[in-house]
């Protein structure tokens, strides 16, 4: 069995075949963790600030996975 980079067991082989849209991903395309939580992760955090908040998984040539975190529960 697969696992995430968490080691979190999984039934398929690449999960983010299957990932849908980010739950921390608000409708303008920013991280709404990096917004929210910045107190949990102050290093990422100040990326996504001096991105201007740019949600890391929505760039079109990156992957849900390059996000530390991505989180998907629909």
């Amino acid at each position: 069995m697969e696992e995430t980079p968490d080691g979190t067991p999984v039934g398929v082989d690449d999960p983010y075949d299957h990932a849908g849209r980010c739950d921390h991903l608000t409708d303008d395309g920013r991280c709404r963790y990096a917004l929210e939580r910045a107190g949990d992760d102050p290093g990422f955090a100040a990326q996504r600030r001096a991105a201007d908040y740019a949600c890391v998984a929505a760039d079109p040539d990156a992957e849900w996975a390059d996000c530390p975190h991505y989180r998907s529960t629909t």
